[in-house]
């Protein structure tokens, strides 16, 4: 922890490593660079989640928030908005939250990173009860060479407005 809180000011993710720390109760002032610092922020200030809601794009039924990344390759457009997804997933940001879904399942993951990420924000997004959501089909595949307690689950959806 230590470490993290000496030299999060040459890291490429101050805003992950404020995030993380404050995960684990280190509470350090940080001023956002850059939309991916104020996207981590937003988890826990109210003021800074309104003004990154203000950032976000949104093109008829799909929103996003630009890469602005001056330079710094580490963070990916997919990186960025899969952790957007988390965020409007965890404070029930349910129209906006289908949109910024939309434009992750719209765009290629390129990197193992940007798998890993849309998935844990597609995972995380799962979470959220959406009331118009119906299940329409379900199907639990049980084949001889998935056992040990694991099965297959395919479920489709349709969302009634």
């Amino acid at each position: 922890m230590n470490y993290l809180i000496k030299n999060i000011s040459k890291s490429n993710y101050k805003g992950y490593i404020w995030y993380v720390l404050r995960l684990y109760g280190k509470n350090i002032k940080i001023n956002p660079e850059n939309t991916f610092d104020l996207l981590f922020i937003s988890f826990f200030d109210e003021k800074s989640f309104n003004l990154l809601k203000s950032k976000i794009k949104t093109i008829n039924d799909i929103a996003y928030l630009e890469n602005e990344n001056n330079g710094n390759y580490f963070i990916s457009h997919i990186e960025l908005n899969a952790w957007l997804l988390k965020l409007l997933s965890e404070k029930r940001e349910k129209d906006l939250s289908l949109k910024v879904l939309k434009y992750l399942l719209l765009n290629k993951w390129y990197s193992t990173k940007d798998k890993a990420r849309a998935i844990i924000a597609l995972l995380n997004f799962s979470d959220l009860k959406l009331k118009n959501l119906k299940t329409i089909e379900k199907i639990i595949i049980n084949k001889e060479n998935v056992n040990n307690g694991i099965s297959i689950e395919k479920t489709l959806y349709k969302n009634y407005p």
